[in-house]
């Protein structure tokens, strides 16, 4: 029930918004420890964000609603809650785009610094209540802003002279190459520059 909160260990949790059908009626919890707090969006979409926006404080982190999807975290959401950090859970090369470059640009426009398990693995945040400190299991300095390809545009990104990643090793690739990875694990680039910013390094036998 919106309003209702309860105690998790040594943090509270407190729902603001949710409760209804689809994903404009998915719960959004607020977890207070000490003087951190943290907001979980859920798969919140823009209109419903609109309605609990104003109840929003800053955070000191935003797990990015439905996993970064363009009808998510909107202007007025993130002014509201100021995010100093940002956490988007989606995965490799997924067939939906997320996240999108729209909602990579609100959140770069905010100032929040960003998280993305596509491209840094398991994200794990701490809390010791008066500092929150966030570790990525891998690419720790990856351009997260960075919208990758998925596999649904694989003709086109390979007949451009594009660059093949391999989502699994973080190796890139020619598209000429012999070891290129598997159609599903593949995460295209349009530049050579971009796959290096996403944290990718060059393959030893292509040499891109």
């Amino acid at each position: 029930k919106v309003g209702s909160s309860w105690k998790l260990g040594s943090a509270r949790v407190k729902v603001i918004a949710g409760g209804g059908a689809g994903n404009e009626g998915s719960q959004v919890l607020q977890v207070t420890h000490g003087s951190v707090r943290m907001l979980l969006a859920g798969d919140s979409t823009a209109a419903a964000e609109a309605g609990y926006s104003a109840r929003l404080s800053s955070v000191d982190l935003l797990k990015v609603a439905h996993h970064g999807s363009a009808d998510s975290s909107s202007y007025r959401f993130l002014r509201a809650c100021m995010p100093k950090n940002a956490v988007i859970s989606a995965g490799r090369g997924n067939s939906y785009g997320h996240p999108t470059e729209a909602t990579l640009s609100r959140l770069r426009d905010s100032g929040a610094k960003v998280y993305r398990t596509d491209m840094q693995g398991d994200i794990t945040a701490t809390s010791n209540g008066k500092k929150l400190s966030v570790k990525v299991a891998h690419n720790a300095n990856a351009n997260t802003f960075l919208e990758l390809s998925g596999s649904s545009s694989s003709s086109s990104s390979g007949s451009s002279g594009s660059f093949i990643g391999n989502a699994n090793s973080l190796k890139f690739h020619r598209p000429s190459c012999t070891t290129l990875p598997l159609e599903h694990n593949r995460i295209y680039f349009k530049t050579r520059s971009a796959a290096v910013s996403a944290g990718y390094t060059p393959c030893g036998n292509c040499k891109p």
